[in-house]
């Protein structure tokens, strides 16, 4: 006759069964937490070692340039948009309202 020790025996004996997935689960979860904790590691030591590199300055200064020039011209195209349309009010008013 074999011995029934263990939380099995005691789980069989309150009525409920202790399935084997939830100890899969818990293991499972904590392989999740380990990936984790390794990739914020390695992504904390990339993000230390960018500001040390030099093409990180120049791709920084370079897109520094590129939004100033974006915004440069969305503003002279907002100026145009502008003086069409006050030119185009203008010559509304000047036909008597008329449009």
């Amino acid at each position: 006759m074999a011995i029934n020790a263990g939380p099995a025996r005691y789980g069989r004996m309150a009525g409920t069964q202790i399935s084997p997935r939830l100890d899969t689960s818990v293991r499972l979860r904590a392989a999740d937490r380990g990936q984790q904790v390794a990739l914020i590691v390695i992504g904390v030591a990339v993000l230390a070692h960018l500001p040390r590199e030099r093409r990180t300055w120049q791709h920084a200064i370079m897109l520094a340039i590129g939004l100033a020039a974006a915004a440069g011209l969305a503003q002279e195209s907002q100026a145009r948009s502008l003086a069409r349309l006050v030119a185009w009010d203008q010559r509304r008013n000047r036909q008597g309202g008329r449009g």
